[in-house]
């Protein structure tokens, strides 16, 4: 979301200045409430026909276009990112489920073998004084 407040940020700099340079900018021209990237509605909703006879037909849209693009593309990214991360976070809490078991195993296995050798202890005992 943030690539695309800046990408656009950088397009309305560059029609700023391409008016400015042909002498058409004036004080009520791109106001602040002009630029709201959360509406449905047109971005540059604001003298968008003066845009258009400065810098070409069309321009407008295509400036609309490219932010919605770059607005697009940046919330795919965030969720692929997020994907990832959960996908991250899954196999981490799977490999630590894994390694419990594996230590419940060889717990189990420890006390089962310390309980043979203590049987073998005491038949040891038995056997060396006879019993």
């Amino acid at each position: 979301m943030q690539f695309a407040r800046k990408l656009f940020s950088k397009l309305l700099v560059f029609v700023s200045l391409a008016v400015f340079c042909s002498g058409l900018m004036t004080a009520s021209f791109l106001p602040v409430n002009a630029v709201n990237l959360n509406s449905s509605s047109s971005i540059l909703a604001t003298n968008s026909s003066m845009v258009d006879d400065v810098l070409g037909e069309g321009t407008t849209n295509k400036v609309e276009g490219m932010a919605r693009q770059g607005m697009g593309t940046a919330e795919q990214n965030m969720k692929e990112a997020q994907a990832k991360a959960e996908g991250s976070l899954k196999q981490a809490q799977g490999k630590a489920q894994e390694n419990m078991g594996d230590l419940q195993r060889q717990s189990s296995e420890a006390g089962s073998d310390l309980e043979k050798a203590s049987d073998n202890v005491v038949d040891a005992v038995k056997d060396f004084f006879g019993q």
